[in-house]
């Protein structure tokens, strides 16, 4: 489950060390595929996650039609996957109490074959919990040839109006801004070529303003 924006009540209490979860390991992507580098890091306040492409930093935030993004869960997302993108890969956690550098990993860039592989998810949607007017993001990525087409639906609603509220973050991950309790609810993810097609379901649950309020006033009473 992920927690979206979510205000860290004990900033000025605690700086909890960094805990390595899920460390990142090579893969290996055929052109034009997804590529998913893990990167998980535990601890309080929640860290911020960055990427280095061979030592260099990547951004923090890549533009909307951008083939890369750093996911809300820390894993660096490739779509679309080119030659340019074999190299040499890391994250770095980061909070007020301490940093941690993860291990090297490689992305393998691999010749398209053109045989038809079986589609698979990289990421599965995981249920979202974000406060009232900000930002959710649904997080969803599959591999396979041909290459999937990715649609979202909310309930049994396509999703095909790409506007200010709903858009796609690498091609796949689903961005509903300023969400509202009517955004809360079941969503699912689909990716689908001419052979396959395969399904997985979350939910989003929006906090109500009052909790909003609370953390605010938790945060200051802490800060006094």
């Amino acid at each position: 489950m992920t927690v979206s924006t979510f205000t860290t009540e004990r900033v000025k209490l605690y700086s909890g060390p960094l805990k390595v979860i899920v460390p990142t390991e090579s893969v290996s992507s055929y052109l034009g595929d997804t590529a998913l580098l893990r990167c998980e890091v535990s601890g309080d306040p929640t860290p911020i996650i960055r990427w280095q492409k061979n030592r260099e930093e990547l951004p923090g935030a890549f533009e909307p039609d951008s083939r890369l993004a750093v996911l809300p869960s820390g894993s660096l997302q490739v779509s679309r996957v080119q030659p340019p993108d074999s190299a040499t890969y890391r994250c770095l956690a980061d909070n007020p109490g301490s940093t941690r550098t993860g291990s090297d990993a490689e992305l393998r860039v691999l010749p398209e074959p053109g045989l038809s592989r079986n589609l698979q998810f990289l990421q599965r949607p995981s249920r979202v919990m974000s406060l009232l007017g900000t930002d959710a993001v649904l997080e969803c990525s599959a591999s396979g040839y041909p290459t999937p087409s990715i649609q979202w639906r909310r309930g049994e609603e396509l999703i095909h109006s790409w506007n200010k509220k709903f858009s796609l973050l690498a091609g796949s991950n689903l961005i509903i801004r300023s969400v509202t309790d009517d955004d809360s609810g079941s969503y699912s993810c689909s990716a689908s070529n001419k052979n396959h097609n395969i399904t997985a379901h979350t939910e989003l649950s929006v906090l109500g303003q009052e909790l909003k309020t609370l953390s605010a006033h938790r945060v200051k009473r802490d800060s006094m």
